[in-house]
């Protein structure tokens, strides 16, 4: 008898984009933390292989796992897809994406997206996988497109969702195949110390923010990231000052965000991210740069035991803008805020001051 427990690894930075994987990221802080609730409901005894990417590798880590590391394990080659979006994609090719997509998850199918693996390459070296299982319990840490080409060549299965930090398994007996449980997950319930709000100008968010960090029984520290490079923006800056509780302690921080963050305990209220990303434009810093100083801020916050409160425009449901720098300026702020919204425990938007829970 053969019993398969297969993990899709922990959250990654292009999860949290929803983008098709197009660089070998690392975990993301949430995604260590969620994959380690998996710990209890492994076998003690059994074979583990993993594929060669590092994030499953590491997701073997957050498990105590030691895995032999087999590459017929690694996600399907998804060539030019790879690090775009399924709106950037569909935008650019048209329909086409929806064929190369099919033709992936076909195995009979030789061709699939342009640069990448055919579904006839992609299901034969799964199927190698599954052919070389020994008996007793096999632990596979592997990846989203892994795991439904198993499930559709093992139970002919085609429509279902399966999670980052997720476990499911299955039960071979007689050369007959039995799902025992499909995409388990274990979300965090420990009491939000990270919260995230975005709305419009004026829309009442750093208000509510300042109601949020008031409330807390620690010291408060508002870390502000605005400039005044005119007179216009001195006196909005001024006038944010007068508003604040008398009690907050404030810390400006236009740039460096991460290192405000370490030098502060107590709760910490952040506003805002729409001018930290401008700034950091204004540094010539690029999306990639932006990016990854976005991601160490949000791991340093979900390690820190006091609760930060984070406040950004949402900027992107006007008209496209007319100019480059404009454009460039709503994609980037809002792969940000996509960042912090998914990495922080409760997210809200805010709507004429009214605060409408997201997360």
């Amino acid at each position: 008898m053969k019993t398969l427990y297969l993990i899709r690894h922990g959250k990654t930075l292009d999860n949290h984009l929803k983008r098709y994987p197009g660089s070998d990221s690392p975990l993301s802080p949430e995604g260590w933390q969620t994959v380690q609730k998996l710990r209890p409901f492994l076998p003690a005894m059994s074979h583990v292989l993993s594929s060669p990417s590092l994030r499953t590798l590491q997701t073997c880590e957050a498990l105590g796992l030691e895995p032999v590391v087999h590459p017929d394990l690694q996600e399907m080659g998804f060539g030019i897809m790879a690090g775009h979006t399924w709106a950037e994609l569909e935008a650019k090719h048209g329909p086409e994406v929806l064929v190369w997509l099919e033709n992936m998850q076909n195995p009979e199918a030789q061709t699939g997206a342009p640069e990448g693996e055919s579904g006839q390459a992609f299901f034969s070296r799964v199927g190698n996988v599954l052919d070389n299982l020994p008996e007793g319990n096999t632990v596979l840490v592997t990846h989203l497109g892994v795991i439904r080409a198993i499930l559709k060549v093992t139970l002919q299965m085609e429509r279902f969702e399966i999670s980052p930090a997720s476990l499911t398994v299955l039960t071979e007996h007689q050369g007959m195949w039995i799902l025992k449980h499909l995409n388990v997950t274990f979300p965090d319930t420990k009491p939000s110390k990270s919260i995230f709000i975005s709305g419009g100008a004026r829309s009442g968010k750093s208000a509510f923010g300042e109601k949020l960090a008031a409330a807390s029984e620690s010291p408060v520290t508002y870390i502000a990231t605005a400039q005044a490079f005119d007179d216009e923006m001195l006196e909005r800056i001024q006038r944010h000052q007068a508003d604040r509780p008398a009690h907050f302690q404030t810390l400006e921080a236009p740039l460096d965000l991460l290192g405000a963050l370490k030098q502060t305990e107590g709760t910490i209220l952040i506003d805002c991210l729409s001018l930290w990303v401008s700034n950091g434009m204004m540094q010539d810093l690029g999306e990639a740069e932006i990016l990854q100083k976005a991601t160490e801020v949000c791991a340093e916050i979900q390690k820190r035991p006091f609760q930060t409160i984070v406040v950004s425009n949402e900027v992107g449901l006007g008209i496209v803008p007319i100019n480059k720098l404009a454009r460039q300026y709503r994609d980037i702020l809002g792969r940000v805020n996509q960042l912090f919204a998914s990495g922080c425990e409760e997210s809200y938007f805010c709507v004429s001051g009214q605060p409408l829970k997201v997360k």
